[in-house]
């Protein structure tokens, strides 16, 4: 029956309720804790336990009930309680039964099990209500209600389900009493709100001199790759101190230390005590401190916590003691987020606390961190709360499947809420996989945190049609006004689809909607805003659509979405989806759940009875925990193992002293972790290494080394699908130990055991109702039935299955098992309609577009590309790869057009297209399908000689002949092939051969065989060009050639799978679609060109005699090139058409910036792309209105044999700044992308230098960011001075070199290296140090870049000398960036104030003298010679106010 609320007149919410007999067998509860404390996860609770204190309730005889021990999740919307107590009496003849108590329009639902004599109590509050201020305290004192009021009626012998008005006792006002509660656990988002909102302290930072601008600066790379108005994620500290301090560590290449670090410069107290004195007077209280290398050599960190303790703050956070890991970007932002979020957490604990008696002294309060385990509420700190609900969500997820399945298998976690939905892994053991770096909010984190990959897309997700597709999210209606159907004004969602579809039943649902709160779900209005919208997109399209068929293209393609991330976090650690089971849960999760696990090949699905509450469930199922990590830094070897496990040891005797709080005797196991990598690489994983237990007369063995290099080659075997050779060196970066409280050992139970003895099963109860439901374009009569129908019933779909307050959707042909409420849905894929073109089997090119079709593949296209680039990420060996991401991957239809192109380097995208048509031209019939071919020529597609593209075909069978279907390819920055410099990016190259290897056309696998012989014959043969060299790094580009080809495999195999599983082998669909996703992108372009147009005619511009519309700019490279586009736009009735004509550009040179043709349409595709608003796939037809002009022999379009590797990194930055220019879109960017390089024989290192953006007519442009044609990472400072012999003096913002106006240009970046080798060739490849880079619309142009070196005019004569003028560069860059800050008569234009200052010396006869560089130079540099590159920034847009 549906209970009414007496006071209101409203249905309440989860009040459906029929009564049932329950099986002796079954147990709900079996995740919850035991009362005994000893912290359970999954097994039949026990008989009351008599260390257990219990209490007298109403009469009944001491021992009569146990107290409460309480689990609270508080989510973002509503704040999720499960809580459970014992009785001692005995209920014969029955096992379970239910109570459903109402209060304040609000169920809290009762089960008992008199098995167990145990009773759960659960209960949904709205986060927020103006009925209460703290939702969990609310909540406690509503059970502690509901515990006494219904102990009576529990205690009762009837069959009969009792619904109870709640009566309550206590005063909000008042302490809510504490006597009956034994225990509260707690996840919470009071951190994860404050992060969101940027709510959080008012935090100064304190870092070492030289990197005051780390975290603005972040990696350097931008967040949205053709987002024009660059937005850079705020800030956390507003105050921000340089501590004038600095230690220096030993580098694996190079031996410049005697010891592993030593004090270059002594930590200055007398300075940083000024600077706390004046930061604790501006108003701050709390404070983040993280000095470099602090995870080796603390000792500076301590000394400013010491000194910091002598001020009133109310928060010190340390980073060497919250994360002593390498890596001083993610350290020093993880402990701002502490500083930021432990006082928002303090103030909380301490009102929560105040709301009860006594302030809960003597009741234990723990709180759920990130990485799944509990901690007490005094050890809660900020960066580890901010996961703390998706946590219990991941927790929750092996309980349900535990039930359901008698046992752990693998799954995926599928929490779908409002906003947004949460991806995550479970491996099938109780061990939950923990990730120690993440990016939540634009915020780098690094600490142990469950794995969750989030995706913009929610039931609140908001619908649009736009440019010709479908798109869902990422915008959300909201919790205020909500979705349409909520009555209060809100966007078309995805909710409101499902109810337009019949999935949502409104007589199910309170009526708490409407502007007065007491209406039901309009679905009138929702009919008609999606009516209105299949008109817009019938008169768009030609082809008639009504509003069933929008809102079923708006759920797949919200499907879609979704499954994106569940494919790549089993893709990317080497599993498959189709391998693991789905586990919805959260308020949406039910209505989608078959649909994703059919696109995923999951055949099962489990949904726990408290699918609506399962975090908390998670929650209460969860361990006390500590968990540590320290760096540790040595070879691995049998002396290094065991000191790292005597390290471990010593965090293992922390843990338990700090778990063991003295309640009683628990049990407490160890998990003792190694972080390995091989030497050279960056890819570490966490190997567990051995488990001890305590208390335990025994101690189990530790792997051996032989075990532990066998168990991480296997791992690594696994995960990038290659394995270095055995005699490679493997490092322990860190050791990390787990410590969790163990649960007692008892009888596991499950769901699925309990239905094999029970055969009592009732086949299709009798439903609520029937309802009109619409699974495809024809409407179904579907019967509703609640979950509580009965206690074990079965049915096939179609059907909606009420579960507490949540709905879940069973397709036809789906078998559906609902057990004591738990759901087990299986028969998904058997059950799944196969996807049919209407024209059937016709030629591809007859097949007509179809806008859902059109956005689904538009996803599954761009999804294989995105798996292609991680297969490539995974099984690659090089740093450029693997880290920097310098890689394309893409797939191309029949005729080589690009299809899709996951967009990794924007430099890369429409450039490869030719290369697989100039090799289909050439090759013909001679390359067999199962041909891999290779090239990097830039005549025929190339960019530059590092950049090799290797390219796979496609094909389907037709009858017993193969048919060619697609292509694919994969492009990536090879460390070095060669040529006259280490990295194969000579400055002062003259002729091609000079930059590396050329390869023109080879077969790297011919009829299945890789030919290594004959690829690294030409990778080779530039040795035998005069002072050059074959490649250096020959086997990691063996390697990365491999893994290349394993990419392409990965996307052929995708797309097969794609047409055989999804299309029935009907290849026409597919290819069909390739085609009409290109004509969508083409359409777009038009529309673009078009609005263009008239927006020039608006401004004042004419139109010349043949209708068209020309404008034109021109820019300079520093040698006085021109590069010079007029553009001219054609209008007519066939569409808008433009001429990119660069045929006045300058002649090819004798240098490097000549620019392959490819790449000008790369740049041109990019540029195009960023003036589209709205998502537009990017493919060939983006290219098709435009026409691209450039003259034979000219800078764009040089000889063959010109050398073109600053053409790709350079010229190109100056073409799309031209093209942008032109079009009024932004001012000139940085226009570089200040390529520097160092090595010798024996190691090389390359990076890319941010500088500054160009102002658009919007906002101002971002400082110190890559722009444009490249968006590749920069090396931690930490990482590139523990690698490698040199030390990074300066990493900061260069402020004044952005140009001036109404919107302001970006600033550059100021990098300062200083080298400690013996003998090092370092190397510049820039631009823009001549011409300054323009402003836009009257606004200033920005300061040109400089790159300097201060070299000793000779070597001092001792070690110590050189350590003094070590310290003399660090002491006067200082001194330089505080001129630059603060000075008044600073000019970015002048180099000197770089310049070093003198000081006394040991040696009075060295001294630093001042070289300008210039654009390009190659040079030997010694110990003690310093390298600064300050970038140009971006020009202003608009005359300044």
């Amino acid at each position: 029956m549906i209970v009414r609320s007496p006071h209101n007149n409203r249905y309440s919410l989860f009040s459906v309720l029929l009564s049932f007999p329950y099986s002796s067998q079954d147990s709900l509860l079996a995740e919850l804790p035991s009362p005994s404390g000893t912290e359970p996860q999954f097994f039949v609770c026990p008989p009351a336990d008599p260390a257990v204190p219990y209490t007298s309730i109403r009469g009944f005889s001491d021992r009569a009930v146990t107290l409460m021990h309480v689990a609270i999740d508080r989510g973002g919307t509503f704040t999720d309680f499960i809580s459970r107590y014992h009785v001692t009496f005995s209920f014969a003849g029955r096992h379970m039964d239910r109570l459903s108590i109402l209060s304040e329009n609000t169920t809290i639902n009762v089960v008992r099990h008199f098995r167990q004599s145990e009773v759960v109590m659960t209960m949904k509050l709205p986060s927020v209500d103006t009925r209460y201020d703290d939702a969990p305290s609310h909540g406690i004192a509503m059970l502690l209600d509901a515990f006494e009021q219904t102990f009576e009626t529990i205690s009762q012998q009837s069959d009969c389900i009792k619904t109870l008005r709640l009566e309550h006792h206590f005063d909000s006002k008042s302490a809510i009493p504490i006597n009956n509660i034994a225990s509260i656990r707690m996840g919470t988002t009071v951190a994860t709100n404050a992060l969101l909102e940027r709510t959080g302290a008012k935090v100064a930072l304190f870092v070492t001199a030289g990197f005051e601008d780390l975290i603005s600066i972040g990696t350097q790379a931008r967040m949205q790759l053709f987002n024009l108005d660059i937005e850079k994620p705020s800030m956390l500290c507003s105050h921000v101190v340089g501590v004038r301090e600095r230690v220096v560590v030993e580098s694996e290449h190079g031996k410049h230390l005697s010891q592993g670090s030593t004090v270059v410069i002594q930590l200055d107290e007398s300075q940083v005590r000024d600077e706390l004195s004046r930061v604790f007077e501006l108003g701050f209280r709390s404070i983040a401190v993280s000095l470099l290398h602090s995870h080796k050599a603390d000792h500076h960190e301590r000394t400013v916590q010491g000194i910091a303790n002598q001020f009133a703050f109310e928060n010190v956070s340390i980073s060497s003691q919250l994360m002593p890991m390498a890596g001083y970007l993610m350290r020093t932002s993880s402990t701002i987020l502490d500083a930021y979020l432990t006082p928002c957490i303090n103030e909380y604990l301490s009102a929560f606390r105040k709301r009860f008696e006594r302030q809960l002294d003597g009741i234990p309060l723990y709180f759920m961190q990130s990485d799944g385990g509990l901690t007490s509420a005094q050890n809660f700190r900020g960066f580890r709360a901010v996961l703390s609900g998706p946590a219990g969500g991941v927790i929750g997820c092996n309980v349900a499947v535990k039930q359901s399945c008698g046992q752990l298998v693998p799954s995926v976690g599928f929490d779908m809420g409002g906003t947004s939905t949460d991806i995550t892994r479970l491996d099938g053991s109780c061990d939950i996989d923990v990730t120690m770096e993440s990016t939540i909010a634009g915020v780098h984190i690094l600490a142990p945190q469950v794995s969750v990959d989030t995706v913009a897309a929610g039931g609140g997700s908001i619908i649009q049609w736009k440019n010709g597709f479908f798109s869902v999210g990422p915008q959300s209606a909201g919790a205020v006004p909500g979705p349409m159907c909520y009555g209060r004004g809100g966007p078309l969602t995805v909710t409101d689809a499902n109810l337009m579809l019949g999935r949502l039943v409104p007589d199910f649902f309170p009526c708490v909607f409407g502007l007065d709160g007491r209406s039901q779900l309009s679905t009138a209005v929702v009919e008609c805003a999606f009516e209105e919208l299949a008109v817009c997109i019938t008169r768009e399209t030609g082809r008639q659509w009504n509003a069933i068929q929008v809102a079923l293209a708006c759920i797949r393609v919200a499907n879609e979405s979704m499954c994106r991330p569940i494919r790549q976090i089993t893709e990317m650690k080497g599993y498959r989806a189709s391998d693991h089971v789905l586990v919805p849960f959260g308020g949406a999760a039910g209505q989608h759940a078959v649909s994703v696990a059919r696109s995923l090949g999951m055949d099962k699905i489990i949904i726990n009875e408290r699918a609506g509450i399962l975090s908390a469930v998670g929650i209460a199922g969860a361990s006390k925990a500590m968990d540590d990590t320290k760096h540790f830094g040595q070879c691995l070897s049998d002396t290094a193992l065991t000191t790292a496990l005597i390290s471990l040891q010593l965090l293992r005797d922390v843990h338990v002293s700090k778990l063991n709080t003295g309640e009683c005797l628990p049990t407490f196991e160890s998990t003792l972790f190694l972080r390995l990598r091989y030497e050279g690489t960056s890819s570490s994983f966490m190997l567990p290494v051995q488990r001890v237990k305590y208390p335990s007369a025994e101690t189990p063995d530790c792997l051996t080394l032989e075990a532990i290099l066998q168990t991480f080659q296997n791992l690594y075997l696994r995960i990038f699908g290659f394995a270095p050779d055995r005699n490679e060196a493997v490092f322990i970066t860190d050791v990390r130990c787990r410590t969790q409280q163990v649960i007692a050992t008892f009888q596991e139970h499950s769901l699925c055991e309990s239905g094999s003895t029970e055969t009592l099963w009732l086949i299709d109860p009798v439903p609520l109702k029937k309802v009109q439901c619409y699974f495809d374009s024809t409407v179904v009569e579907t019967p509703v039935y609640h979950c509580e129908s009965a206690p074990k019933f079965r049915t096939s779909g179609p059907a909606l299955l009420m579960q507490n307050g949540s709905t879940v959707v069973v397709d036809p042909g789906v078998q559906a098992e609902v057990m004591y409420g738990s759901i087990v849905l299986t028969n998904v894929l058997a059950s799944a309609p196969v996807a049919r073109c209407e024209d059937g089997a016709a030629h591809p090119s007859r097949i007509a577009w179809d806008p859902l079709l059109l956005s689904l593949f538009s996803h599954r296209f761009m999804s294989i590309a995105e798996q292609m680039g991680r297969a490539l990420q995974r099984t690659a060996m090089s740093t450029n790869i693997r880290e920097r991401l310098d890689f394309s991957c893409a797939l191309f239809d029949v005729n080589g057009r690009l299809v899709a192109n996951a967009p990794h380097i924007p430099v890369h995208l429409g450039a490869m297209g030719e290369s697989v048509r100039h090799q289909q031209r050439l090759l013909g019939d001679s390359w067999g399908f199962d041909d891999v071919v290779v090239c990097n020529h830039p005549a025929h597609g190339g960019s530059h000689l590092p950049d090799i593209t290797v390219i796979s075909k496609g094909y389907v069978v037709s009858g017993i002949e193969k048919k060619l279907a697609f292509f694919v390819a994969s492009r990536a920055h090879h460390a070095d092939i060669g040529g006259l410099t280490p990295g194969s990016m000579p400055p002062f190259g003259r002729e091609l051969t000079e930059e590396g290897a050329i390869i023109a056309s080879h077969f790297l696998v011919k009829d299945g065989r890789f030919d290594e012989a004959g690829i690294t014959q030409l990778l080779m043969a530039p040795s035998k060009i005069p002072g050059c060299a074959g490649s250096r790094a020959l086997k990691e580009a063996l390697s990365d050639l491999k893994a290349q080809v394993a990419a392409n495999a990965k996307g052929i195999s995708l797309l097969k799978e794609l047409i055989h599983r999804d299309y029935n082998g009907d290849a026409a669909v597919v290819v069909s679609y390739m085609g009409h996703i290109q004509a969508a992108s083409r359409s777009a372009v038009e529309s673009l060109l078009a609005s263009v147009a008239e927006a020039k005619v608006a401004s004042g511009s004419t139109r010349d005699s043949g209708g068209s519309i020309s404008f034109s700019a021109k820019d300079f490279m520093d040698d006085g090139s021109p590069i010079d586009l007029r553009v001219r736009i054609e209008t007519g009735e066939h569409g808008a058409r433009a001429v990119m004509d660069f045929s006045n550009s300058a002649p090819a040179v004798q240098g490097n910036t000549n620019c392959p043709t490819t790449v000008v349409r790369s740049a041109v595709l990019y540029a195009i792309r960023c003036l589209i608003h709205g998502s537009v796939p990017l493919n060939e037809g983006c290219l098709d209105p435009i026409e691209i002009l450039v003259r034979p022999g000219s800078i764009l379009a040089p000889p063959k044999t010109a050398a073109v590797v600053a053409g790709n990194v350079l010229t190109s930055q100056r073409i799309t700044d031209v093209i942008l220019y032109a079009f009024g879109a932004a001012a000139c960017s940085q226009g570089d992308m200040n390529n520097l390089t160092f090595g010798c024989e024996d190691f090389a290192y390359y990076e890319t230098i941010g500088g500054g953006a160009g102002a658009t007519p919007r906002r101002q442009g971002a400082s110190a960011v890559h722009t444009h044609m490249t968006n590749t990472r920069i090396t931690d400072p930490e990482v590139l001075e523990m690698r490698f012999p040199v030390i990074l003096a300066a990493f900061a913002v260069r402020r004044g070199s952005g140009g001036k106006g109404h919107h302001q240009g970006g600033d550059g970046i100021v990098r300062r290296i200083i080298f400690l080798h013996p003998q090092l060739t370092y190397c510049m490849l820039s631009e823009r140090r001549a011409l300054r880079p323009r402003g836009l619309r009257g606004g200033g142009d920005a300061q040109c870049g400089w790159n300097l070196l201060h070299r000793l005019d000779k070597q001092p004569s001792h070690e110590s000398d050189l350590w003094h003028f070590v310290a003399q560069a660090l002491r006067s860059t200082w001194t330089s960036l505080d001129i630059m800050r603060t000075s008044v008569k600073y000019d970015a234009s002048d180099p000197f104030v770089w310049e070093m200052a003198e000081e006394p010396l040991g040696d009075p006869g060295v001294h630093y003298v001042m070289m300008n560089l210039g654009a390009r130079a190659s040079i030997t540099v010694r110990p003690g010679d310093v390298a600064t590159v300050l970038t140009p920034g971006g020009g202003a847009y608009g005359i300044c106010d």
